[in-house]
């Protein structure tokens, strides 16, 4: 009897041998649902990050961050992913961390400048595609242009503002850069001119290029009398200033004439200009867009109503002087900006078409 379950239990050892192990479900091979092994390395930018376009990946959390070769060279700490331009061969792109506010020029219900205010600030550092860092100081604003001229792409330019100051560089198809150049912010060293004395421009770079700078006065002791937020400020006589801002496009403007302690005394018209005749006497002439004008600066009167549309001649204060009149027949005055001694008349054209012969010394005044 004992030899008999020896023998049994031998051929049931035998059997359970001949069987092949069953896999685990879900490994390559099992009857159940499976999933591809991944035979590469583990990936060092995160579980859940994929790179978006040559160096730059994206974290699980929405960050973005450099890598090389599947390795982290910048971390990723950056909120904004942006693709600059080209250099040649070479992509420039601008991974940027919000951080704060910084200052930007304030405008009022009827887009006229009208102060200071603040904006978001993102900082932006600047990578080439292989991951390099190209330039040591990080920017608040930036704006990129390539050559246009007569061999397009030759030459680029990356303009960029931080904290004010102003810095341009200039690169080669190779992506070299092979000159720069800073403007600070704050005093300038210009005066007004010989007009006024005791005030100092100053400037403030609110973005990258000239037209989202900002000029204002301070006066000896470094106190500010207008604040930087002007395109341009000059004197055209004894006692008056002024400043405006030139929005460019279909944006418009600002024209504003001070006196000579920088007191506002007119902010109704989009431009304002001082021409000196050859008798030492001067005329003045402003411009409105006008309530149609697709303009977005809308200028009002004192009543708050929308000026009317066109040129007058006005005195030093910016009191109107004359009828409102559509444009000038040869534009020697509005145009070409110049008064000479035997030019005495224009050819004034109205919204209905009609002319009418102006004597321009019947509105000049003394300064």
């Amino acid at each position: 009897m004992k030899k008999l379950f020896a023998l049994i239990l031998a051929l049931l050892m035998l059997c359970a041998c001949g069987v092949p192990e069953q896999p685990e479900i879900n490994e390559p091979g099992s009857n159940g649902p499976s999933v591809p092994v991944d035979s590469e390395p583990e990936n060092e930018l995160g579980e859940g990050s994929r790179i978006l376009e040559n160096c730059v990946f994206k974290t699980a959390e929405g960050k973005y961050g450099i890598q090389k070769d599947g390795k982290i060279v910048f971390e990723p700490v950056y909120d904004v992913f942006k693709t600059v331009g080209e250099i040649g061969e070479r992509t420039i792109y601008a991974l940027g961390k919000t951080e704060g506010t910084m200052p930007a020029i304030a405008y009022d219900d009827d887009s006229r400048v009208s102060g200071i205010s603040e904006r978001e600030r993102v900082l932006y550092e600047f990578f080439f595609e292989d991951g390099s860092l190209i330039l040591s100081i990080p920017a608040d604003s930036y704006h990129f242009e390539r050559n246009k001229g007569i061999d397009p792409g030759t030459k680029a330019w990356l303009y960029i503002s931080l904290e004010g100051n102003q810095y341009v560089y200039e690169f080669n198809t190779d992506g070299e850069i092979v000159s720069d150049r800073f403007t600070s912010k704050g005093k300038t060293g210009e005066t007004v001119n010989d007009y006024v004395h005791g005030y100092e421009k100053v400037c403030y770079y609110y973005g990258p290029t000239d037209m989202e700078k900002g000029l204002g006065l301070v006066d000896s002791e470094g106190n500010e009398i207008v604040p930087p937020v002007y395109t341009y400020i000059h004197s055209p006589f004894e006692g008056r200033i002024v400043a405006g801002r030139s929005e460019g496009g279909l944006s418009g403007g600002t024209a504003r004439i001070l006196d000579g302690e920088c007191n506002i005394i007119c902010d109704k018209y989009h431009t304002v200009q001082f021409y000196d005749l050859p008798d030492g006497r001067f005329i003045g002439i402003a411009y409105c867009a006008g309530e149609m004008s697709q303009l977005a600066t809308v200028c009002r009167d004192e009543n708050g109503e929308i000026m009317k549309g066109g040129y007058r001649f006005i005195d030093k204060d910016g009191n109107e002087l004359s009828e409102v009149f559509a444009s000038e027949k040869d534009d020697f005055i509005i145009r070409k900006g110049g008064i000479t001694e035997g030019e005495t008349t224009i050819t004034a054209v109205y919204e209905d078409g009609s002319e009418k012969e102006i004597n321009i010394y019947d509105y000049a005044f003394e300064p």
